[in-house]
């Protein structure tokens, strides 16, 4: 009995070295050619946000980027979302259908906003019955396989998850399998989402930035830059314009 259990500690023992010396020797030379430092991201926070898929090991190793002046510059603005946290409705918590199939995304380069030519919402319940609404349009109407958008954001400033930040979208042709899309709840032809829900669009996307779900080099456009539409409206356009990272050329 002794002799078992001895060969079974020298067996974890002699296991746990060579996960920790495999990890120690772990091939993060296409982060650190970044300039970069491979850690967990859980548990670091990285101005510059990460990339992921440059160190090795599971998901949640990530490339924490090196931080320029450009960088440093953008991430005092207060509007920035700056500390890169966010609080999301997630899809059972808003009543969301399964999807009938789903593509992963890889970290995209772009994100597009766009409004839902539908009427704006001030409460939760109002947001997720308009969101319930645009799901069933979009699989039931449209075919689709879910709701088109990634997120979505009401006029409360509360995030919707539609997509989420791991599958591709049906927003934008050409550029779904590239990009986060963004879908402000109400018509912003001639006014401007609420500052709440302005707000919760900055600090998603320093959210997906910091978490490493866009890329830290991403392209802002509205959806109009990539299809011939009036969306995201006139009013919300303009002021996106005004955003860092904002790209007159897709």
């Amino acid at each position: 009995m002794l002799g078992s259990s001895l060969t079974f500690l020298s067996s974890s023992v002699g296991f746990f070295l060579s996960a920790s010396l495999l990890l120690a020797n772990a091939d993060d030379s296409r982060c650190t050619a970044k300039g970069g430092t491979c850690t967990d991201y859980r548990y670091t926070k990285c101005t510059a946000g990460y990339e992921r898929f440059l160190c090795d090991g599971d998901n949640n190793r990530r490339c924490c980027l090196p931080c320029d002046a450009t960088c440093l510059k953008t991430s005092s603005r207060p509007m920035s979302g700056s500390t890169g946290s966010c609080s999301i409705v997630s899809r059972s918590q808003w009543g969301a259908r399964s999807p009938t199939s789903s593509t992963p995304l890889a970290t995209p380069g772009y994100v597009i906003v766009h409004h839902t030519v539908t009427g704006g919402c001030s409460s939760t319940s109002a947001c997720a019955s308009i969101v319930r609404g645009i799901q069933t349009h979009h699989m039931t109407g449209n075919g689709w396989s879910d709701i088109g958008y990634n997120f979505l954001i009401g006029g409360n400033g509360d995030i919707f998850e539609g997509r989420g930040w791991n599958r591709v979208g049906a927003h934008a042709p050409n550029y779904n399998s590239k990009s986060i899309g963004i879908a402000m709840i109400g018509t912003f032809t001639g006014s401007l989402p609420t500052a709440s829900a302005r707000d919760s669009l900055n600090k998603l996307i320093a959210c997906g930035v910091s978490k490493g779900e866009i890329s830290s080099t991403y392209r802002l456009l509205g959806h109009r830059q990539v299809k011939s539409t009036e969306c995201p409206g006139q009013a919300l356009y303009n002021y996106i314009k005004t955003l860092p990272h904002y790209s007159a050329s897709p």
